[in-house]
């Protein structure tokens, strides 16, 4: 879900907890103060005051422009001398270049949720960085051991990939992969399927595992596999108000939308009589 929020700029750091677990991001969640030109959060804000230097050091060149009376004036800093050439102008803050601060780290990558054929939205969780089969197997642990479910299918746009990464993790030993690939079948949606041109994802192929078209699918024949992609275009009516927000107003802003769609989805469940009081 294209859902942004501004977020610290601080470098993020991917660590591995154990040989059979996969490989996780970790990254400051905080929000810059509003008002503040700085990248970073308040705890973060020395790497400002880092940054800055750095760029002081290299000679950056100022323009003031008097508009009243037209005229340019250039502050050359003293160390414009030792300006480097054109291939080596990235200044490093941590693991990060000038380039990867100001495009990955000054806002959230959106929302990862998960949806019912009927359109109720039942987990979601906030990406930091961007989608990976780590995070959607956080989530989707936590959704089947700490809720009582039934879910038995899983469409996925990644789907022929995230059911090889449990199978991966599988062979180091790993028991929540375990859960999920007991629990779970994999599938592509249907929307998204027409781009893959895999075997895999091929229906006239034999190698075919994932189209939702195929026999073992026959169950959820009839169900709509697009629902994420329309409670997420409803949902991005919303992401103008809210990338400026807080790291708390963002969430809090988050549950009142999605408690919104959810009734007003029971209500149209009810309205059709696939809801019964």
């Amino acid at each position: 879900m294209q859902v942004h929020r501004r977020t610290c700029a601080a470098p993020s750091t991917a660590i591995r907890l154990a040989k059979s677990m996969p490989r996780i991001v970790e990254t400051c969640p905080n929000t810059p103060d509003i008002g503040s030109s700085s990248k970073y959060c308040r705890d973060h804000d020395y790497l400002q005051k880092q940054y800055n230097e750095q760029k002081a050091k290299q000679g950056r060149i100022t323009m003031t422009i008097d508009i009243k009376h037209m005229k340019v004036s250039n502050q050359v800093d003293e160390a414009a001398e030792d300006l480097p050439s054109n291939n080596d102008r990235s200044v490093h803050i941590g693991c990060k270049s000038e380039k990867n601060v100001d495009r990955l780290s000054e806002r959230s990558a959106g929302v990862m949720a998960i949806v019912k054929p009927c359109g109720m939205i039942v987990d979601y969780a906030e990406m930091l960085t961007c989608e990976s089969p780590s995070q959607l197997f956080v989530q989707l642990l936590r959704l089947v051991c700490d809720t009582p479910t039934n879910v038995k299918y899983l469409g996925y746009d990644r789907g022929s990939e995230f059911e090889p990464f449990l199978k991966n993790f599988l062979k180091k030993g790993n028991q929540g992969a375990e859960i999920l690939l007991d629990r779970l079948q994999f599938l592509v949606d249907r929307f998204h399927i027409k781009g893959h041109t895999t075997p895999k994802c091929d229906l006239n192929n034999s190698e075919c595992l994932y189209h939702p078209d195929l026999d073992k699918f026959s169950e959820i024949s009839d169900v709509n596999t697009e629902c994420a992609e329309q409670c997420f275009s409803w949902l991005g009516k919303f992401k103008g108000i809210m990338k400026y927000m807080s790291m708390y107003k963002f969430h809090f802003m988050l549950l009142l939308v999605i408690h919104a769609r959810n009734t007003w989805t029971v209500k149209k469940l009810k309205r059709e009589g696939k809801i019964i009081n």
